[in-house]
């Protein structure tokens, strides 16, 4: 089973999207660096966002204070246009994210910005949380029929229930649980939706805001094909979503992490080599209590089971 150009061959340990989002600052050369950061800490895909300010917001929010980037302006017109880069930009990037190996992800607020978004090599679209209640622009994603991902951060159960029975296409798309809190705490995590997903026969993934990564790590246990993390050069950058974004060394941590654990799934069903010798000399092998003529009916009142097992064809086992 694929998605878009990615395998989902449970075999492979799940996919690390690293949100660069708008932690650019606008700056396609601190983009280009954060791509770099993000191959090198482990991530397969790197996700970046596009908005039309006019064609997202009322005039009215346009112009409400907004002091997430005060070196910038402050109201949400000036600061949101300040962080949109070009059609050019994005190309150079999605290029540089190519010749990496990696895939490229956009998420779009706006139908303007998935027009814009179409004539790139976008490998995947993403529908943010924010705009899991825009019943518009899901259809128009769906109708691009370009592998996309959904996060339903914020949602009420029958606002779910309607995306996953009514709308999203199964071989299309990955559903992400996530939960809308900046940062989520580990008490608001709700792990298991990953398997509720899972078991809706929708590709799951997992979106998160926490601190460290160990819902990170559990969402891998639980079937996650894709996590989604914020990645930042430094937490202590004035702009959007450093404060919750993920250094390149946490990164990195946090994909050995990931590939480390789900090394460690699966179902054991044979005797593995490693085992042998505990096996051999200290497993119980059975042992006649006395010799026998040729033609005996032994019963187990006749056995003894002692140490050890061994190695021969004919050794014994209780079982």
């Amino acid at each position: 089973m694929k998605l878009g150009p990615l395998s989902l061959d449970e075999s492979i340990s799940p996919y690390l999207i690293a949100e660069i989002g708008l932690c650019h600052n606008g700056n396609v050369e601190l983009a280009k660096q954060l791509i770099y950061e993000s191959f090198l800490s482990g991530a397969s895909i790197i996700k970046l966002q596009k908005r039309s300010p006019t064609d997202l917001m009322t005039s009215e929010m346009l112009e409400n204070k907004f002091l997430k980037f005060p070196t910038v302006g402050n109201n949400q017109n000036a600061v949101r246009n300040f962080v949109e880069l070009s059609f050019n930009e994005y190309k150079v990037l999605f290029d540089y994210a190519h010749s990496l190996g990696m895939k490229t992800c956009c998420t779009a607020f706006d139908i303007k910005s998935l027009d814009f978004l179409s004539k790139l090599e976008c490998d995947f679209i993403k529908i943010a949380s924010h705009s899991a209640s825009n019943i518009i622009l899901i259809y128009k994603v769906i109708e691009t029929g370009l592998p996309f991902f959904i996060s339903l951060g914020a949602l009420k159960l029958e606002e779910k229930n309607f995306l996953v029975n009514n709308v999203l296409p199964k071989d299309n798309c990955a559903v992400f649980h996530c939960v809308s809190e900046y940062p989520s705490s580990s008490n608001n995590q709700y792990l298991d939706s990953i398997t509720e997903i899972k078991n809706q026969q929708l590709i799951p993934g997992f979106s998160t805001h926490e601190n460290g990564y160990h819902a990170s790590v559990i969402a891998s246990f639980l079937g996650a094909r894709f996590i989604e993390r914020h990645i930042s050069l430094s937490n202590a950058s004035i702009g959007f979503d450093h404060s919750i974004s993920m250094e390149p060394k946490e990164f990195a941590e946090m994909s050995m992490a990931i590939k480390t654990a789900y090394q460690m799934r699966g179902n054991k069903n044979i005797v593995i080599n490693q085992e042998m010798p505990a096996r051999e000399n200290y497993h119980s092998g059975l042992y006649a209590k006395q010799s026998h003529p040729a033609g005996y009916q032994l019963t187990l009142s006749d056995l003894v089971a002692l140490q050890p097992l061994g190695s021969k064809p004919k050794s014994l086992s209780g079982i």
